[in-house]
């Protein structure tokens, strides 16, 4: 984007900058989920530490050594891999169950995997209503319009009538700064407070604002 000889053209690379983070921030939880010990996953710290560097810089190199998940393995009868991927993530006292516990969990998905279409999402009741509350939480989450709060808050700071180029500055950086934190406070509320109460308060809050 930062060669676009015009407009259209960084149009359609914020497009493509969109649909890759869209599907990382699918895909990574999923994959932290099936190739981690479930005693570190959640930590965050180190995440943070990194993002002083630049992430896509990190995250392209970091991918390259990634192994892939061993229940992908699995499903493609790779098991040496599996066992040498999760050889490399958890103690030998404990590998031997996690194979067992990991090919019987792909045996039972395999035998489900037929059962299963995609109409089903719709179909049976209990899918069609996560799918509604998670596509309709992400769905809400965009149309806050937050992004373009944060995108062009030095604007919309001089539209509300404040020319110092330095207050302007400082102004959106109180709003990135307001975003970190209720961020971070809302990774500590989730797991203490659940995310039913959390989401309920949060959309109440952002509907309040949007009527004022």
């Amino acid at each position: 984007m930062s060669v676009a000889p015009d407009p259209y053209v960084l149009i359609l690379g914020r497009f493509f900058v969109g649909l890759g983070v869209g599907v990382a921030s699918v895909t990574a939880p999923i994959y932290i989920a099936e190739a981690l010990p479930s005693e570190v996953r959640g930590t965050w710290r180190c995440m943070l530490g990194f993002s002083a560097v630049p992430a896509a810089v990190i995250q392209f190199v970091l991918m390259l050594l990634l192994p892939e998940p061993p229940r992908w393995l699995l499903m493609k009868n790779d098991k040496n891999q599996v066992i040498c991927v999760l050889s490399k993530i958890y103690d030998l006292s404990r590998l031997e169950d996690e194979i067992d516990h990991l090919t019987a969990a792909s045996e039972e998905e395999s035998q489900k995997k037929n059962e299963i279409r995609y109409f089903n999402v719709f179909r049976i009741k209990e899918i069609r209503i996560a799918y509604l509350a998670g596509a309709g939480l992400q769905a809400f989450q965009q149309l806050t319009g937050i992004n373009t709060v944060m995108y062009y808050s030095p604007t919309i700071v001089q539209m509300a009538g404040f020319s110092s180029n330095q207050l302007v500055l400082l102004l959106s950086l109180v709003v990135a700064a307001m975003n970190a934190a209720e961020t971070t406070v809302g990774i500590y509320l989730i797991d203490h407070v659940g995310w039913k109460k959390l989401a309920r308060s949060s959309l109440s809050g952002a509907g309040y604002s949007h009527y004022l």
